[in-house]
Formats: C-alpha cells, sequence, structure tokens
C-alpha cells in the first residue's frame, strides 16, 4: 500500500491555509463594512429624525418670534397656541429640545455640529427680517477604529407675520 508523502502532505496543508486565511480575510472585510454601514444608519436616522421634528416646530414659527444665539449653536422660538419658547441646542453630543423652560428631552445623539442661522437678516441671530432658517446637523459615530459621518442641511420657509 502507497501513502501520502510528507511534502505532498505540506503542500496540501499550504494550500487549505491559504484558502482559509482568504476566506476569513474575506469574512473580515464584510464584518468591517455591515459595522460602518449600521452605525452609519443608526446616525442618519438618529440626524433625520431630530431635524424632521426641529423644521415642523421651527416652521410655526414667526420671524419675529425667534431667537438665535450669536454663534448659532442654541434657538428658542414661540408657537402658535403656547406660551413658552421652545428651545434646541446642542448639549455634549446630544440635541436637546427644551420645552417648557426647564424641562428637556433629548432628540439625538451622536451630534457633534449643530447650527441655525436666519437667511435673509443683516447676520444669521437678525431673525426678525428673515424668511428662511438654515438649519445644519452633522453626526459622527466611531465603532471599530472606523468613523461614519452623517451631514444634513436644510431650509425652513419660515411663517407669515
Amino acid at each position: 500500500m502507497r501513502g501520502f508523502t510528507l511534502l505532498e502532505i505540506l503542500i496540501s496543508l499550504t494550500i487549505m491555509s491559504l484558502i482559509v486565511a482568504g476566506i476569513f480575510a474575506i469574512i473580515n472585510v464584510a464584518d468591517v463594512t455591515w459595522n460602518t454601514d449600521m452605525v452609519l444608519l443608526d446616525i442618519q436616522q438618529q440626524a433625520r429624525l431630530a431635524m424632521d421634528g426641529m423644521t415642523r416646530e421651527a416652521r410655526q414659527a414667526k420671524p419675529s418670534d425667534i431667537t438665535v444665539s450669536e454663534e448659532g449653536g442654541r434657538i428658542d422660538f414661540l408657537v402658535p397656541n403656547v406660551s413658552n419658547a421652545v428651545g434646541y441646542y446642542l448639549q455634549g453630543n446630544q440635541i436637546i429640545r427644551e420645552h417648557p423652560t426647564g424641562t428637556t428631552k433629548i432628540l439625538a445623539n451622536y451630534i457633534n455640529v449643530l447650527n441655525f442661522c436666519c437667511v435673509g437678516g443683516s447676520g444669521c441671530a437678525d431673525c426678525a427680517n428673515a424668511r428662511i432658517l438654515q438649519v445644519q446637523i452633522q453626526a459622527t459615530k466611531t465603532m471599530k477604529g472606523r468613523t461614519a459621518t452623517f451631514p444634513l442641511t436644510e431650509k425652513v420657509m419660515l411663517r407669515n407675520e
């Protein structure tokens, strides 16, 4: 009876090792891509939900009832039939909605940029003469050494006086 020689076994083992290493490399790339896409999906959903809520409420405000901070990081405004102002601002990496005063709600996480600018006034903080409010959000999250970033900008037509 004749068996395999040592050289044949070593060559077979080397070929099998290369095939297994290739399979693991492909699986690793797929895993990293999957995780990056899931992170991007998560931050996109959070940013879009926050943007939708902010713009829906801001659309109801009159330009004269809007106050934007000088640096553009906070907005406060009145909506019809509500006595207290609604406020939005960035605290750490979270978008916070404040209404009534002192009562806060987290709208989104992983946000590193939140900016409000009234377009049409003498500057971003001059909303009395503005017709459009521009809201910018940028969400960023890092997972497994990869960073996913999602910028989002929306322009809102303000209510007629």
